[in-house]
């Protein structure tokens, strides 16, 4: 900021624009770059630092890097939280405790804490280790007008089997880690940008509980005292 003053990309950052289906995300991990990096929750005022995984053989903890290079720009949708206190009623599975995933799909490569106007067209929900994770499908807004994609159909249209490939992405790109594959919930369905709507929707207002108390959930979080 202009006055150097420290913000939270999760709090001070608003997902709403002015637009239909137009949200801001903020990026953690750009296009091609195996660095596996995120906002961190728990700290004060949520810096975005590389993600860390125990090494089994020395017992230590390293650096994690993605085992595929990502072919999209990876952030999340700041103002949103998956509630881990409550298993999901159709899946029995819990939110993943971390902000909403965005998987930003345009050719411009965009940079580690760089805001962005998304348009959004859809998405669909991993179950990433037992963690319900929803990943929301978008494309910068600009590129998205100059191409003239305004739904996952037209992009589908534009980009055909792009998203059956994210899917298989996402779903094995754990197992070089020596995890189990992941799945996508819901029979594999890709929800549309009314029914994205809806999910973002239901974040934000748990996003909201949150920071009012409402929810006590297990895991310790920094919270600016917005409430």
């Amino acid at each position: 900021t202009k006055n150097k003053s420290k913000v939270s990309p999760w709090h001070d950052v608003s997902v709403w624009t002015k637009k239909s289906k137009v949200f801001q995300m903020v990026n953690e991990v750009p296009r091609n770059i195996r660095k596996k990096q995120e906002v961190v929750t728990d700290l004060e005022y949520n810096p975005i630092m590389q993600d860390k995984k125990l090494d089994a053989k020395t017992n230590t903890w390293k650096p994690r890097f993605l085992a595929v290079y990502p072919l999209f720009n990876y952030g999340m949708l700041p103002q949103t939280w998956e509630d881990s206190s409550v298993a999901d009623p159709e899946t029995g599975f819990k939110g993943d405790n971390d902000p909403l995933d965005v998987v930003e799909l345009g050719d411009k490569l965009l940079g580690i804490g760089e805001v962005a106007n998304i348009k959004m067209f859809g998405s669909f929900c991993l179950a990433d280790q037992q963690e319900m994770d929803w990943k929301i499908i978008g494309m910068n807004e600009a590129e998205a007008e100059e191409k003239n994609i305004r739904s996952l159909k037209d992009f589908e249209e534009v980009y055909p089997g792009r998203i059956n490939q994210l899917k298989i992405w996402f779903s094995t790109y754990k197992t070089y880690e020596g995890k189990k594959a992941n799945s996508i919930l819901f029979n594999s369905r890709t929800f549309d940008a009314d029914e994205s709507m809806r999910i973002i929707e239901q974040m934000h207002k748990s996003y909201l509980k949150l920071l009012s108390r409402e929810i006590k959930p297990k895991a310790k979080f920094w919270l600016k005292n917005f409430m």
